[in-house]
């Protein structure tokens, strides 16, 4: 629904500034980006682990991205599996604590940054983010600004980053 809807909103968009072409060209560019980066996941056998598209909220709380978010609908196109089962409030994400991704652990995460240093600290000194398996077999990863709210190029970049990620040498 959320990428079906930022493609509605994007071809309105089109037809008020007489740019219906442009908008449509835009989509289809988006499509096969996302088609681009499933083949490449798949060829590196990278789509296995499920993931959690998470955005820190301070210490001890996080806005974790559900399928229904236009993040998780993303890498759902992309052959990728979301971790977070539970539908998400109309944005698409649920509110919870770093302690509910216990059952989540065999999952690999995708933190929203930027993180400044002291947010950072405060997190990996954080007992039960410490612990957890995903922490400790270095399956997070740091996303660079992107804005979830967004549309298809946020979407798009969200796309590219996780694939580049994935498909990088193992750390």
């Amino acid at each position: 629904l959320a990428q079906r809807v930022a493609k509605a909103q994007l071809l309105t968009l089109g037809k008020v500034f007489d740019r219906t072409v442009r908008a449509q060209q835009v989509i289809d560019e988006f499509n096969k980006t996302l088609q681009t980066n499933k083949t490449n996941i798949e060829s590196h056998n990278a789509s296995q682990t499920p993931l959690l598209l998470i955005r820190f909220i301070g210490d001890k709380h996080i806005r974790i991205h559900a399928s229904n978010s236009l993040a998780g609908e993303t890498i759902t196109q992309m052959g990728l599996n979301n971790a977070w089962q539970p539908m998400g409030n109309s944005w698409g994400f649920s509110s919870a604590t770093i302690s509910q991704l216990a059952p989540l652990q065999n999952s690999s995460v995708f933190y929203f940054g930027p993180l400044s240093k002291k947010d950072k600290s405060v997190l990996t000194s954080n007992p039960i983010w410490k612990v957890m398996k995903f922490v400790r077999e270095n399956r997070v990863y740091a996303l660079p600004p992107v804005w979830t709210f967004g549309g298809l190029k946020a979407a798009e970049r969200l796309s590219d980053e996780v694939t580049r990620q994935l498909t990088m040498p193992t750390k």
